[in-house]
């Protein structure tokens, strides 16, 4: 039951990112999801610049390695082919 409810989950995930829309400039759908989702929010997709990823990562990690039970949370979503 727990599987199917978490399928469930990513597909619907799945449905609600691709009826975004297609990305036309770089903050356009970076906006878009920052107010449905919130800042703490990331989600990449394959047009993404693998190095700005990279960094957006690196600066996660140096702000949580010593903040491991601080309040600063971070969900990352990866679309398929990232």
């Amino acid at each position: 039951m727990k599987k199917y409810l978490s399928l469930m989950g990513i597909m619907v995930l799945t449905i609600l990112l691709s009826a975004c829309g297609a990305k036309k400039e770089g903050s356009e759908m970076l906006d878009h999801h920052t107010d449905l989702f919130g800042e703490n929010v990331y989600f990449f997709s394959p047009e993404d610049d693998p190095k700005e990823i990279q960094e957006i990562l690196d600066e996660m990690y140096t702000a949580q390695e010593t903040n491991q039970f601080g309040d600063n949370r971070y969900a990352l979503y990866f679309m398929p082919g990232t």
